[in-house]
């Protein structure tokens, strides 16, 4: 599990990295109309709660999981004392299969006061962002052309250099 938690931190940073040094590479998203980056938050929340070996398979190709949302709800940030620089949160619906078990998956995309868009980590069945689950990457195999709604494949066990993406399996 360490060595599966540690791919995917190092997966993130790499992204991450890559969308800081050249903000085109920052992940597209068609339902939000607006591009995603990651930054530091989305990245260590992995390092705490990063027990989930679906959700940290799923991390390496966060950026299709994005990419292909086909639903959005919106929740108003209730923490503003303790996050004042976040407007709220969007939770993006995706849907993957690991080895061969089918799945919704969610997305949670902070929006800051400056109108910018972050990856922030993956639910378990709760919409919140107050329901936070364990959420681990992993390396998955997925088809990038898949429409929006398809199951995405994530049976590989090793984080793929291509994949790009945290998210949440409900």
């Amino acid at each position: 599990m360490k060595a599966l938690r540690n791919a995917a931190i190092n997966h993130l940073k790499k992204l991450r990295d890559e969308m800081q040094a050249d903000p085109t590479k920052e992940m597209d998203c068609p339902i939000l109309g607006e591009k995603v980056s990651i930054r530091g938050r989305g990245i260590r929340e992995v390092k705490h709660f990063g027990a989930n070996p679906d959700k940290l398979k799923l991390v390496a190709v966060i950026r299709t999981l994005i990419g292909s949302a086909y639903e959005k709800s919106w929740e108003d940030n209730r923490e503003r004392k303790e996050k004042p620089s976040i407007e709220g949160y969007y939770t993006l619906k995706s849907r993957a299969s690991i080895d061969g078990r089918k799945m919704d998956v969610s997305v949670l995309i902070d929006k800051d006061i400056s109108g910018h868009f972050h990856y922030d980590f993956l639910l378990g069945g709760q919409k919140t962002k107050g329901a936070l689950d364990s959420s681990t990457p992993l390396g998955a195999n997925c088809d990038p052309t898949s429409k929006a709604g398809d199951w995405l494949s994530g049976d590989s066990t090793q984080v793929d250099a291509d994949g790009q993406a945290n998210l949440f399996i409900e």
